[in-house]
């Protein structure tokens, strides 16, 4: 089973039992939810995102894949 996790400042809660709502301290709350799971913690989005992860040091692994645009 996956872990999903929702960065908000307003959503308290969802409806998906496998969905995680973090805020405040995001940084440290991804560090717990690291050393609580097992296996991989996968993430697909911005490259904003990505800066953030590896800014604060909670990128492991970094997979890259590039789709050329065919127009």
């Amino acid at each position: 089973m996956g872990l999903d996790v929702e960065k908000s400042n307003t959503l308290k809660q969802t409806d998906w039992n496998t969905t995680t709502v973090i805020s405040g301290d995001v940084a440290g709350r991804l560090r717990e939810l690291k050393q609580q799971t097992d296996g991989d913690i996968q993430m697909s989005g911005s490259a904003t995102a990505v800066r953030w992860l590896l800014a604060h040091g909670l990128l492991d692994e970094l997979n890259l894949s590039y789709v050329p645009d065919a127009c």
